[in-house]
């Protein structure tokens, strides 16, 4: 398929002024005379804010602009409701997923405090809330809540590789390569719980373990290429720069969309043969996506790195428009357009400013702290982004991208 941009379409007797990409087709055979026959769909882009009128008979049809609203659908009202007659945990548990899908998070913290202080609380529950508490910021008290229950729970319950990471990024790595240790045993036939214990072995220095761990893991999955990522992570820790190269090259080619791929493989370009396969991998990577898709901000940054500054700046503008302009809140403006413009290294002071007020609109947001970081590290403030950056991978403790962005921004090694 080839994708075209459009500034205008006529369907159903009236011009549509809007920009939108069309999936360009070969049109049907033409008679004498006539024009090229081209059979397509409209999409919502185009329908949207238009009520269809549609004559089978006659093949044809209209579309006229809508003059009212939607009715905006209670499904989601009707079955917390039906949830709520019910006494059993499980649907109690079930209605507090709905309560926060509907926003209301109050009253599900409130339903998750009643449920977790019975006499036989939910491991679902338990770790329910404590993610709820992250999310908060109340890292201590989410820590404490996990402690309540067994290394088993928290494995069966997917919460182990969080319990284990916050343990070391808490300072206690013993205490980490300990539960991680015991889940080994508790739990072996479990893939994530290898990879806990491989981040607490990372954590510990002990890299050849954790690689051992890993391939553990994928043996478990039957996956020669899983966790990646994490293999990357620990040939760049063990000084391998070839061995992390080709991780993430092999990552780029069977996901090119993965944006955290291209800027750790612009990373590792850095003598002159390597700068060129890289920029010859990139692009191919990103010639496999449609244009205008894929992950434009580390797309931008890569090709910073890398030394191609006019594609970069191309990037990172099509990004602030595409992304930044579809931002539901504010602040969330404010962070893509903070976290494009440090990535791009371009109007940093402005990046600060934006980044600064996000923070102060939701103070305990990962994605925010991880901006935050990025910008302070293009400004040259390297510690200051070290910090910044751990506290993101504290309150998101299962995201693989903020713990290695924490560990690389806590190195010695200098920004690029």
């Amino acid at each position: 398929t080839q994708r075209i941009a459009l500034s205008a379409v006529q369907a159903g007797g009236i011009t549509i002024a809007q920009r939108v990409s069309a999936t360009w087709i070969e049109g049907g055979p033409a008679r004498p005379g006539e024009k090229p026959r081209f059979s397509g769909l409209l999409g919502h882009e185009i329908l949207k804010g238009h009520r269809v009128y549609l004559d089978y008979v006659g093949r044809r049809f209209a579309l006229v602009p809508s003059t009212t609203e939607p009715e905006p659908s209670r499904l989601h009202e009707w079955y917390l409701s039906q949830i709520r007659k019910s006494s059993a945990l499980v649907d109690r548990l079930d209605s507090v997923r709905v309560m926060l899908w509907l926003g209301q998070s109050e009253e599900a913290r409130a339903s998750l405090d009643k449920q977790v202080r019975s006499r036989t609380p939910l491991p679902a529950a338990v770790v329910l809330l404590a993610r709820l508490q992250r999310r908060d910021g109340e890292l201590e008290s989410a820590q404490r809540l996990l402690q309540g229950l067994d290394i088993s729970e928290l494995a069966e319950e997917g919460e182990l590789n969080a319990f284990v990471n916050s343990l070391w990024l808490g300072g206690d790595i013993d205490a980490a390569l300990s539960a991680s240790a015991v889940a080994t045993e508790a739990v072996p036939e479990l893939a994530h719980v290898w990879i806990a214990r491989a981040d607490a072995l990372r954590a510990g220095g002990q890299l050849e373990l954790a690689r051992a761990a890993i391939h553990q893991a994928n043996k478990i999955g039957e996956n020669p290429d899983g966790y990646l990522l994490r293999r990357a992570w620990l040939a760049v820790e063990a000084g391998d720069q070839y061995a992390a190269q080709t991780h993430l090259r092999r990552l780029l080619d069977l996901f090119p969309a993965g944006g955290i791929t291209h800027l750790l493989y612009a990373q590792q370009a850095r003598d002159p043969r390597s700068l060129e396969l890289a920029r010859q991998d990139l692009k191919r990577a990103q010639t496999r996506l449609h244009t205008g898709d894929g992950p434009l901000d580390f797309m931008a940054a890569s090709w910073r790195i890398v030394g191609d500054s006019d594609r970069s700046l191309e990037l990172m503008k099509a990004g602030l428009s595409r992304d930044c302009e579809r931002a539901r809140t504010t602040h969330s403006r404010d962070n893509c357009e903070a976290w494009y413009r440090a990535l791009g290294h371009h109007e940093l002071d402005a990046a600060r400013v934006r980044i600064d007020r996000a923070l102060k609109a939701a103070p305990e947001r990962a994605e925010f702290f991880d901006t935050l970081a990025m910008v302070l590290e293009a400004q040259g403030h390297r510690v200051a982004a070290g910090v910044a950056a751990k506290k993101a991978a504290r309150l998101a403790p299962d995201d693989v991208y903020l713990l290695l962005q924490a560990a690389r921004l806590s190195s010695a090694a200098p920004p690029r």
